[in-house]
């Protein structure tokens, strides 16, 4: 299998477990806190990162890129809370599409950061895009709202992620790049922790621990 072909996959792989999360939270912020179902998403997905170091070895969290790491980690952070934010208090379809422009984001900020090329058809593509998200948010018009702005600020730090994610890739674990954002992600979670917080039915707890699991897979497959 070619390199491209199996980054294709592993991408493919990574965006379906994070699509099985917009479902889960969409569920869980109609009944739960947004910082509650940020915690249990955190909470699970550390453990699981300190499964991956536990079986990979602490060498595989050693890192000369502390600083790429932490604007890694945080972005994601950024992208995961505006994200969850953004799918309570908008539509699920509107959220992924506007959040999902994140690409478009990262293809230009390619250019000047990572030194990539973009040709005709690719520049082509992020226009269409860049008006396609523009017809879904409706700036200007009595149709616009602020929470819109949600998935766009969602979107920018996915960008951030993706280029940070390229730049740490030839040197730095899987592991590492998903053991520092799970404890980025649960310190944010700590120190915003609802008062309000509604202890869960099984059922739902179930749903808010496989937030970690399916999030920590989309994260390595990415």
């Amino acid at each position: 299998m070619s390199k491209n072909l199996l980054g294709i996959l592993l991408m493919t792989l990574g965006m379906f477990s994070l699509s099985v999360n917009d479902i889960i939270y969409k569920n869980l912020t109609m009944n739960f806190p947004v910082w509650e179902a940020v915690f249990f998403r955190a909470f699970s997905g550390s453990i699981i990162s300190l499964y991956l170091v536990y079986h990979s070895g602490l060498g595989s969290i050693k890192t000369k890129k502390p600083v790429r790491h932490f604007v890694r980690a945080f972005s994601a952070v950024g992208c995961v809370v505006l994200y969850i934010f953004g799918i309570k208090y908008l539509l699920l379809s509107e959220n992924i599409a506007v959040a999902h422009s994140a690409p478009i984001i990262a293809a230009l900020l390619a250019v000047p950061i990572l030194g990539e090329k973009v040709g005709t058809h690719r520049i082509l593509a992020i226009i269409i895009g860049f008006i396609g998200v523009l017809i879904i948010v409706k700036p200007g018009t009595e149709f616009f709202q602020l929470k819109s702005l949600l998935p766009i600020g969602s979107a920018l730090f996915m960008a951030s992620v993706y280029i940070s994610t390229r730049s740490l890739m030839n040197t730095e674990s899987s592991t590492s790049i998903v053991f520092y954002y799970s404890f980025a992600l649960l310190f944010t979670s700590l120190i915003f922790f609802p008062s309000d917080f509604v202890i869960p039915d099984t059922f739902n707890l179930v749903l808010s621990l496989s937030l970690g699991i399916m999030g920590s897979m989309g994260h390595y497959f990415m």
